[in-house]
């Protein structure tokens, strides 16, 4: 029993570091707020309304490491986007 009580709390004790967390979740927050405001000097509507969810989200507090690697990846596909309307905007 006293095994499977140590294992538990190791368990837990690496679990509730979340200092690196909370670091990187303060980085995609600045990285959304970032994203928006591009959003917003190009006009892209559309955008800013997937970035206003997902800094709702990130307020919410849902902090979890398979939430904060699908939220990078969405982070990443958006800042693409924006880049390539910043391109075509220009090519006009």
């Amino acid at each position: 029993m006293n095994e499977k009580r140590q294992s538990e709390k190791i368990y837990r004790d690496a679990h509730s570091a979340t200092d690196k967390n909370e670091y990187d979740w303060g980085q995609v927050f600045a990285t959304v707020t970032s994203l928006e405001n591009r959003a917003r000097m190009i006009g892209a509507v559309s955008v800013l309304r997937v970035l206003d969810s997902m800094r709702k989200s990130i307020a919410r507090g849902n902090k979890n490491k398979k939430i904060l690697r699908a939220t990078q990846i969405k982070l990443q596909q958006i800042q693409a986007e924006i880049t390539e309307y910043q391109q075509n905007q220009m090519v006009r």
